[in-house]
């Protein structure tokens, strides 16, 4: 049976936020980088100019400033939601893992690693889940290690 994914769920918050800040801090030098572009070409197209350039000057500073603003509003949200959205075909698979290896630790036996459609890592789920079978289809051990019972 297929999991279905709720939309926005952080299933690995630590990771999946320090990756959408790295997404964001792209994003926010793009823009920054923008923003010293725009008023490099103004300032000297307003230098240029026979007229008007130095009031053309004058409103610059507040019109990129409005610009980059609202740059910054629409862009960093789309970041966000991208990111998450992104981070999850990575960090949903790497949550089941650790389940699976923990449960494992725990000297349960879970079923196969199975993860959800659009998932990345399949490959090494299903390298997990032929190296850990025959640990999981061992019989019980009752308490006993094998070199006690071989000494009994």
């Amino acid at each position: 049976m297929r999991y279905k994914r709720r939309l926005l769920r952080l299933v690995q918050p630590r990771i999946q936020v320090r990756l959408m800040m790295a997404f964001g801090g792209v994003a926010a030098t793009g823009l920054l980088l923008q923003y010293l572009l725009f008023t490099l070409v103004l300032t000297r197209a307003a230098e240029g100019l026979p007229r008007d350039g130095l009031l053309l000057l004058d409103q610059l500073g507040e019109v990129l400033l409005v610009i980059l603003v609202g740059s910054f509003l629409v862009l960093l949200p789309v970041v966000g939601l991208v990111g998450i959205l992104a981070t999850r075909r990575w960090a949903g698979p790497l949550f089941r893992f650790e389940r699976f290896l923990n449960e494992l630790a725990e000297g349960k036996r879970p079923g196969d690693i199975r993860l959800r459609d659009g998932d990345e890592l399949t490959s090494f789920a299903d390298l997990l889940n032929r190296v850990t079978a025959p640990l999981r289809r061992a019989p019980a051990d009752d308490g006993a290690s094998a070199g006690e019972r071989r000494a009994a």
